[in-house]
């Protein structure tokens, strides 16, 4: 009979060499991959022209604005632009410029020419922050306080159009100095605010250690009345969005029902992952949103503004993800409730079912003749090549030099006439790598994107069962970028959870159907703000020195009951 030592040692061994296994089937499939896309360009390949349909900014015509699943990523950037600007005419403008038949020889409304992705990512750039700065010009000629109202909308306008240009090739100087002047922008028609409608504005850095590197997260703190202790909700972002690009996806609906906000870069967010020292993501968030509550609690100067007892965490895109797993893990009692837009489950299914349908094309075109056996299996769709051949390089291979090398040889832009180095670049700003590679050589950037994938399957599942607070899942039919999962989050919320929770599905005649509601930002709030406005504690909006209760007029009057919008 064996041992239980001796069983445990053997469940080691044979675990190690099911992932040595593993390791060199996948770096076995790729080398022969290589080999035919080698000889045959146009036959062979893991990434084809497909992938720039995601990763590649490409302008679009304004009658293709709305509802374009062929090109999710860049209509959810127009539509958010949009809804953050509340001015069309200029956001029109800029997409005209760049269809114009005369850039690179040809209509932009097409994929980007393959031989000339720089110069196509540059041309874009261009056309948002050339508004941008021509916004910043006005803004600085409205030297009368009469103007301080206007001066702020035209700042905030420009911050947002500085971060549509610098979202699609993130990690250039020309991208870094779009992401400067956005910030600066913003956070200036901020503190106007506080001359304008009485805000107070506090910018905020919070010391965050992932283990072996520390780095400050900024943040901001804004509340509406400075002489009340407001409800706080921390304001979540994805992951390509920086705090000045997520104020707009409710910051001001926030303001208007009387609740105080603070919106930050986590890590792998916004400037985080582009600074010195930086950081990637980080695969459990609870520990950033505890972090972020406890520097909040024993900051002086914003302590007194909010009620400790009605935090809500606010998380969209990525940051829903996130901010879920943060409330399966965080304790009981800290968080007031979560809203998660959308609620997902696990992000590796995500990327299997949204991402890798259009960032990889297999070489499922070839005879099964040509394929040697055991290789069509993982070839033969997309979700087996991130199982079977990205995982396991990336994960079983446990960074050996066999495998980077075959990693760096199969994904060098030899083997892409699209160019692959733009798809690279977008899947480590994505994956939150981004920091330190401006202008890095390709083989920097292969090291990196190695790297950013071990970091993404790192990703900790969600632990939905866990779940100690209340949950608002919201939802949209039109979601194709991490749609899909509601049901599956919800299913396994504890049943006693279950009852203070709440799930609401966008359909597409409300018009806030298309991911985190993007586009449709007040639709949305008329189901967050009842649905916060009912778990508020009776401290909510007390004096900062007393214990009266503020009533927040008519904010919680109309709940909305239905599941469906």
């Amino acid at each position: 009979m064996f041992s239980p030592l001796l069983l445990i040692v053997v469940t080691v061994l044979i675990g190690a060499a099911q992932g040595f296994d593993t390791c060199q089937r996948a770096i076995n499939i790729t080398e022969w991959a290589f080999s035919q896309a080698s000889a045959n360009p146009a036959a062979g390949g893991l990434l084809g022209q497909a992938g720039q349909r995601w990763a590649a900014a490409q302008p679009v015509t304004t009658d293709q604005i709305q509802y374009m699943p062929q090109l999710p990523w860049v209509a959810f950037q127009v539509e958010g632009v949009l809804g953050a600007t509340d001015a069309p005419g200029e956001v029109f403008r800029v997409l005209n410029d760049l269809n114009a038949t005369d850039k690179l020889g040809g209509n932009l409304t097409e994929m980007f020419p393959p031989n000339n992705f720089t110069l196509a990512y540059g041309l874009w750039l261009d056309g948002w922050t050339s508004m941008a700065d021509a916004l910043r010009e006005r803004a600085s000629e409205m030297d009368s306080s009469a103007l301080d109202a206007l001066k702020s909308d035209t700042l905030s306008r420009a911050a947002q159009y500085d971060f549509v240009g610098q979202w699609a090739y993130p990690v250039s100087d020309e991208a870094l100095e779009a992401q400067k002047n956005g910030f600066e922008s913003w956070f200036e028609a901020m503190k106007l605010k506080e001359k304008t409608v009485g805000w107070s504005v506090t910018k905020v850095s919070i010391p965050f250690s992932n283990g072996t590197t520390t780095v400050e997260l900024p943040g901001v703190f804004v509340t509406p009345d400075p002489t009340k202790r407001l409800p706080l909700i921390l304001m979540n972002a994805g992951t390509d969005y920086p705090m000045e690009a997520m104020w707009p996806a409710s910051g001001p609906q926030f303001m208007d029902a009387g609740y105080s906000a603070l919106v930050f870069d986590g890590p792998g967010q916004g400037s985080v992952k582009r600074s010195d020292p930086w950081m990637p993501l980080v695969p459990r968030w609870d520990g950033v949103i505890d972090t972020v509550i406890d520097s909040l609690e024993s900051n002086d100067e914003i302590s007194p503004y909010y009620s400790p007892d009605d935090v809500f965490l606010f998380g969209i895109s990525l940051g829903g993800y996130l901010s879920g797993q943060a409330c399966s893990m965080i304790e009981k009692g800290r968080l007031s409730g979560c809203i998660l837009t959308p609620a997902t489950t696990s992000m590796v299914d995500v990327y299997n079912d949204r991402f890798a349908s259009t960032s990889f094309v297999p070489l499922s075109g070839l005879p099964a003749s040509d394929l040697p056996s055991g290789y069509g299996d993982a070839l033969k769709d997309t979700s087996s090549v991130i199982e079977q051949i990205i995982q396991p390089l990336v994960v079983d291979c446990n960074g050996s030099a066999e495998a980077r090398a075959v990693w760096n040889d199969f994904f060098s832009g030899e083997l892409s006439p699209a160019g692959f180095t733009t798809i690279v670049y977008a899947v480590i700003d994505y994956l939150g790598g981004g920091a330190g590679f401006t202008n890095s050589t390709p083989e920097a950037i292969l090291e990196a994107s190695y790297d950013a994938w071990g970091n993404f399957f790192a990703f900790v599942n969600q632990n939905v069962s866990n779940t100690k607070t209340p949950v608002l899942v919201l939802s949209g039919d039109e979601d194709v970028v991490m749609g899909g999962q509601q049901m599956d989050y919800w299913d396994q919320l504890p049943q006693d959870i279950k009852r203070e929770s709440k799930l609401v599905n966008f359909t597409g005649a409300s018009g806030a159907a298309l991911h985190s509601q993007i586009g449709a930002i007040p639709v949305q709030a008329e189901v967050t703000i009842p649905w916060i406005q009912e778990k508020l504690s009776d401290t909510a909006g007390t004096p900062v020195n007393g214990v009266a209760r503020l009533a927040l007029a008519g904010v919680g009057a109309a709940v909305l009951l239905a599941t469906t919008v």
